[in-house]
């Protein structure tokens, strides 16, 4: 019961805030940083042990931002900032091999952009966006209703019928978007960076489910550069390598923007 009404708070909460101007936004956004970076000591013990070390106050001050622009993503809203696209080559000879396409992200950057581009670049393709279960079932299904853009099928990570619709959609090869570092219930194996430093879940059994149908394989990753550019990025990935590629990937979109990465997961490990 308690999970269900702060869910239902929740979704009350961002719907307010969805609706304010930006600047207003961030104005209160701010001013509740500090108390907010305060309660979460064990993300900060985190961020003092990535090498190099991230400012608390850095890293906050960009999920603030993170947070504020993926809601407006969230809401259809984009501020006019340049998104450039890189490997978008990649994709199109994926769409165009006749094989189903799979799309491996993770929780770094603005993420709403992560299933939003692709989505809008495959037109005539089936898209199933795989999301993990949210704090509540109110909030998931909020949720659930904003990423069912036009065309876009939502699934959980058990729904194994709708999966084994991606693999033979019979309409067209079908295109499926899931994170990789958010592991719902047992941690089953982790990927390591910093040689050995910081572990991260990863969901071993789907990946092996999935390169054993060898589809086309790309990571996706988005940054922000600067004040007002967003960089997008397709890379090739091996279906037959999927951790060993996806560790490489990720490893190197967190040594170029570590502060934008979401630290706070409870799963993730920092070795001292």
């Amino acid at each position: 019961m308690l999970k269900r009404i702060i869910g239902a708070f929740a979704v009350l909460l961002l719907k307010a805030i969805g609706r304010l101007p930006p600047i207003v936004a961030t104005i209160l956004g701010e001013a509740t940083l500090p108390v907010y970076a305060l309660i979460r000591k064990r993300t900060r013990r985190r961020l003092v042990r990535l090498q190099p070390p991230v400012s608390a106050r850095t890293y906050y001050r960009m999920r603030l931002r993170l947070a504020l622009q993926s809601l407006q993503h969230f809401n259809g809203r984009y501020d006019g900032s340049t998104i450039r696209i890189e490997g978008s080559s990649l994709y199109a000879d994926a769409l165009a091999s006749g094989n189903p396409v799979v799309l491996f992200g993770w929780h770094q950057g603005p993420v709403e952009l992560l299933h939003q581009i692709p989505a809008r670049n495959a037109p005539a393709h089936p898209f199933f966006l795989m999301t993990a279960s949210a704090f509540s079932p109110e909030l998931a299904e909020w949720m659930s209703r904003g990423r069912r853009i036009s065309g876009v099928t939502v699934i959980r990570p058990g729904d194994t019928a709708l999966l084994r619709g991606w693999a033979r959609c019979e309409s067209g090869p079908g295109v499926l978007a899931l994170m990789i570092d958010q592991v719902p219930g047992q941690t089953e194996n982790w990927m390591t960076f910093q040689k050995g430093r910081v572990r991260i879940p990863i969901p071993t059994r789907l990946l092996d489910w999935i390169g054993a149908r060898r589809p086309e394989c790309l990571a996706v990753s988005v940054v922000l550069e600067g004040a007002h550019d967003t960089v997008f990025r397709f890379t090739r990935v091996r279906p037959e390598a999927l951790r060993a590629d996806l560790s490489v990937e990720m490893e190197k979109a967190l040594t170029r923007a570590p502060e934008q990465y979401n630290w706070s997961y409870g799963k993730i490990a920092v070795g001292g």
